[in-house]
């Protein structure tokens, strides 16, 4: 397993399909307004735009106010961060094509009803979605060309649902932004991929809680999307993201990963390779020494065709400076399989 954890091959670059683009450059100015003063009571039950959302995506039923117009308490999984909320408080409603991106890109050209019924479209799950007012502040109005989820593992769902917004809203695309979804959106019609399984509530060696999260990937250049399963001989490379807790930021830390391959149980090691480890703390060596933890970061785990068959299980966290191992319970599980 060693060898082969070791070893690699040159990824195949694919030929990817083009998404229809047609770029228009708007005769009109921006104006906020135009689109969305405040969010709009749809249906005229008190409960407006944003109301209406948090009740859609709560993982629970949500809980309401005294006269059942505002979302006081539920459960929401963020896709952009794979972090949970519980606090409506702590989460925007993003408009996952910016209002300005849709301006820019042919928006200008609707009536007013139009621009309102867009900017408060609650019958399309894909326009609008509960996210973490941070991220969601830090995506402001740029396109995947210049911005996409800290969650590696959800970027194929995010491109996939802005190309399907664009399109079903007829909206253009520059050529950085097409670019940027055709590098994302490598499409194999006979492969079907699915996201991988990774820890959400994480703990550490203490059994203490925080609000770390992390999320591992695994993708090939000729499929689009997060695989559990591929063939022994198909070039994969596997990402991890590390969304540390908030008391941790700005901490230099060790990057830890742990691959499981039946019985054996190894470490990877700052060279690159991967090592036996006994489970002990103390001989528990870093994948990365020494990074200073901002929210959030990836880093490459492993690339290449790895000739594994199996299940691969990942286990990714970090060592901060008073050594207290942060990390996921719960493995990132992939299959390799011959087809």
């Amino acid at each position: 397993m060693l060898v082969q954890l070791n070893s690699g091959s040159t990824p195949v670059t694919p030929t990817t399909p083009t998404p229809p683009t047609s770029p228009t450059t708007p005769s009109a100015i921006y104006n906020r307004d135009d689109y969305l003063t405040g969010w709009a009571d749809v249906d005229g039950d008190c409960q407006d735009a944003r109301q209406e959302v948090l009740i859609q995506e709560s993982i629970v039923p949500v809980v309401l106010s005294s006269n059942g117009c505002q979302v006081t308490m539920g459960l929401w999984r963020d896709p952009y961060t794979a972090l949970t909320f519980t606090n409506p408080s702590d989460l925007d409603i993003d408009h996952l094509v910016p209002l300005k991106e849709a301006h820019d890109s042919g928006a200008w050209l609707w009536s007013a009803d139009a621009k309102r019924a867009y900017a408060n479209n609650i019958t399309n799950p894909l326009v609008l979605i509960a996210v973490d007012d941070n991220t969601n502040q830090s995506k402001g109005d740029r396109d995947p060309a210049g911005w996409l989820p800290p969650n590696v593992s959800y970027r194929c769902d995010y491109a996939k649902s802005w190309v399907a917004v664009k399109q079903t809203y007829g909206l253009a695309m520059d050529a950085a932004e097409e670019s940027a979804i055709n590098k994302i959106l490598n499409l194999s019609q006979h492969l079907v991929a699915a996201r991988s399984r990774s820890g959400v509530t994480l703990t550490n060696l203490g059994n203490l809680p925080n609000q770390s999260a992390f999320s591992v990937a695994m993708t090939s250049g000729s499929i689009c999307g997060n695989l559990i399963k591929v063939s022994p001989s198909t070039p994969i490379t596997i990402t991890g993201s590390v969304t540390p807790d908030p008391q941790h930021v700005g901490q230099v830390v060790d990057i830890i990963v742990v691959a499981v391959l039946g019985n054996v149980i190894v470490m990877k090691t700052p060279d690159g390779n991967f090592l036996p480890w006994n489970l002990e703390l103390k001989t528990l060596k870093p994948a990365v020494q020494g990074v200073s933890l901002n929210a959030p970061m990836e880093f490459e785990i492993i690339a290449g065709a790895l000739g594994l068959r199996g299940v691969l299980q990942l286990f990714i966290g970090y060592l901060t400076p008073n050594g207290q191992l942060v990390y996921s319970p719960d493995p990132a599980s992939f299959e390799f399989v011959d087809e």
